[in-house]
């Protein structure tokens, strides 16, 4: 971890942070199916590197990201099995550090979910402390415990702490609506913010429009896949589901003058189950 942030001077300490815990959906249950069905080494070389990619693609370094007062990082990160930990120490306002971790975190859940690998966390700002041995602070225990039983879904929760900074935030702007956090977080149905992860292919979307249909394209085949594979196991179907009805939001809400719209979405039949007979058909 060069350049920690959080040893000055060789001096280790706490320092108000934003944190984010994030953890892949599933990972315990599909790596028993597999190591079982004799997969176990296939598994493992694909997940390492699906992960060296979305981590190379995501954290380091995103678009943009300046060095703080001369730091060559002035965030941390610690990747360990199928969890990432980023710490970003506040200086000021927290705008900043608030604006690129939803960045950071948003490219980290959106490369992961066009190869499959779909992402929970929780973000929170607090006391926090990382580095090569270990990763300590108020702000870890609780964006673990929002992952662990807040989260749900696919989807990577903000704290209240945060909550009270994003709307101190959307004050600064003359019209909230084009305020860039309303990009990258979204309020759910049951009240929880989330990082709103296809809100990062609005970077490109005008430069590059046919490159960020590729890539809602790409989600929405991993997406309808899941929907397909557990269709018979309610509690993992209902956590896609999820997933399909926030893609069509993400469709209908920022690409809503796209020619072939329709072509996007998550097909409807596949997100809700209906009642059947016990017994389908007449035996002939």
């Amino acid at each position: 971890m060069m350049g920690n942030p959080y040893i000055t001077n060789r001096k280790k300490e706490l320092k108000t942070s934003v944190v984010a815990f994030l953890d892949l959906l599933g990972f315990s249950e599909v790596s028993k199916q597999e190591i079982n069905n004799g997969n176990g080494n296939h598994l493992l070389s694909k997940l390492l590197s699906v992960l060296r990619k979305a981590a190379k693609n995501s954290i380091h370094p995103p678009k943009g990201l300046k060095p703080i007062k001369g730091m060559k990082n002035p965030y941390a990160f610690k990747m360990f099995t199928d969890n990432i930990v980023i710490g970003f120490p506040i200086h000021g306002d927290a705008e900043h550090e608030l604006g690129h971790t939803f960045y950071m975190v948003a490219l980290y859940q959106l490369n992961m979910a066009v190869e499959g690998f779909f992402v929970r966390g929780g973000l929170d700002v607090g006391l926090h402390y990382m580095d090569n041995e270990i990763v300590f602070g108020d702000a870890l225990i609780e964006t673990y415990n929002m992952e662990n039983k807040k989260a749900i879904y696919p989807r990577v929760i903000l704290s209240e702490n945060v909550n009270v900074l994003l709307q101190k935030h959307l004050r600064y702007y003359a019209e909230p609506f084009d305020a860039p956090q309303n990009i990258y977080v979204a309020k759910d149905s049951d009240g929880h913010l989330f990082i709103n992860y296809l809100g990062c292919l609005q970077e490109i979307v005008n430069e590059d429009p046919e490159a960020a249909i590729a890539f809602v394209k790409k989600h929405q085949k991993q997406v309808m896949n899941k929907l397909q594979l557990y269709r018979d196991q309610a509690s993992i179907y209902s956590k896609y589901v999820w997933v399909g009805k926030y893609h069509n939001f993400y469709c209908n809400t920022f690409l809503p003058n796209y020619p072939k719209l329709e072509s996007l979405l998550v097909q409807e039949n596949l997100l809700s189950l209906q009642p059947e007979l016990l017994v389908k058909a007449k035996q002939l």
